[in-house]
């Protein structure tokens, strides 16, 4: 089972819920990291299209993401999801910002996610 930090609108953590929960309730901030690819020569900037098979957002174009877990830090869940994304290998990176963000606020019933943006270079 997965647990994510709840966290405030500071990105502070106060308190632990379950994946499940933390997506039923749009109160609940939990963190999650966006990631990109960036080719350092050309400048050029990979996105993905999402699956036609997932609840939000099927078939648009967007930076990939991962889901920071409870205990973790941003840096650890942005090596795993450019792992389990992409199959590679994390070198170089560069913080951006952060930002939250709320399906609820879209009239798509889900929470707010307290995101960093990472671009990398491999």
């Amino acid at each position: 089972m997965k647990y994510f930090d709840i966290v405030s609108k500071k990105d502070e953590v106060v308190g632990k819920m379950t994946a499940k929960l933390c997506h039923a309730d749009p109160s609940l901030i939990h963190r999650v990291v966006h990631f990109t690819l960036v080719d350092p020569k050309t400048k050029n900037v990979l996105i993905t299209q999402r699956s036609f098979d997932v609840k939000f957002d099927s078939g648009k174009w967007c930076f990939m993401g991962e889901h920071v877990l409870s205990g973790d830090s941003y840096e650890n869940a942005l090596k795993r999801g450019v792992k389990d994304e992409l199959g590679l290998e994390v070198k170089k990176y560069d913080e951006l910002g952060s930002n939250i963000f709320s399906y609820f606020l879209l009239n798509i019933l889900d929470n707010l996610i307290f995101s960093f943006f990472f671009p990398i270079t491999l």
